[in-house]
């Protein structure tokens, strides 16, 4: 059976989502701060990018597919919060 409504969300979508995810929260974090400063938080943010991935991707294996493509094609935080509120 097709049923859409009912399709779960692969790994691979999940990773889609989390790299989504982790670059929105990035550039949400650092568009505050000088230039001469961002790289050096997104250096130390990078080096907790992996567990987090890991994590939501494991959070999200089995979550409706429509949520996982909602946050693949986020373009904002507030995307993704509409994502995860309506679905």
């Amino acid at each position: 059976l097709g049923l859409t409504g009912c399709s779960k969300a692969s790994k691979q979508d999940c990773q889609k989502a989390a790299d989504n995810l982790l670059n929105l929260t990035i550039e949400q974090h650092l568009k505050d701060h000088p230039k001469a400063q961002q790289a050096l938080r997104k250096k130390a943010f990078a080096s907790q990018a992996a567990k987090i991935k890991d994590d939501f991707v494991k959070d999200c294996e089995g979550e409706p597919a429509e949520k996982v493509d909602c946050i693949i094609n986020a373009r904002s935080l507030d995307d993704i919060d509409k994502c995860r509120k309506n679905y």
